[in-house]
Formats: C-alpha cells, sequence, structure tokens
C-alpha cells in the first residue's frame, strides 16, 4: 500500500498545482517522487517527472524542469516506461 500512498500523493499534486495551487503541488509532487522511489519500480517515473517538470515550469523552475526530463528520457531508453 505504500506504493500506492506515493502514486497518490504524485496525482494529488499534479491536480493541485493544475487547480492553481502551484507551489503546494509542487511541493507534494517532490515528496510523493522521493516515496516513490523508496517502494516502487522505477517504470512510471519518467512520466511522473514530466508532470513535475510540468508544474516547474508553472513556477519559474525551467532549469530543474529540463534537467528532470532528461533524467525521464534516459529512465525510459534505459527500460522504464
Amino acid at each position: 500500500m505504500p506504493a500506492l500512498a506515493a502514486a497518490a500523493q504524485i496525482f494529488e499534486g499534479w491536480c493541485d498545482g493544475n487547480a492553481g495551487q502551484v507551489e503546494g503541488g509542487r511541493d507534494k509532487m517532490r515528496q510523493g517522487l522521493g516515496l516513490h522511489g523508496e517502494f516502487q519500480t522505477p517504470e512510471d517515473e519518467p512520466v511522473y517527472c514530466g508532470m513535475l517538470a510540468e508544474l516547474l515550469t508553472r513556477t519559474a523552475e525551467v532549469d530543474e524542469a529540463l534537467a528532470l526530463l532528461d533524467s525521464a528520457v534516459a529512465q525510459a531508453e534505459a527500460g522504464g516506461s
């Protein structure tokens, strides 16, 4: 169940960010991704990184967003999805 809780936190943060609570949503997604890394295999991480990168562009954290996208591409090429 911890893996599902981590995924839920990621999606909740993404929803919050898209509902106007960008900073709070971003922070919630970061926390969820940290938990996800502890409990889950990496297959969904590229998707989650893309979702977080979207929010980061809204808080002018473009360099971090680009770094996340680079990481997501590398993970996907290595066998993640």
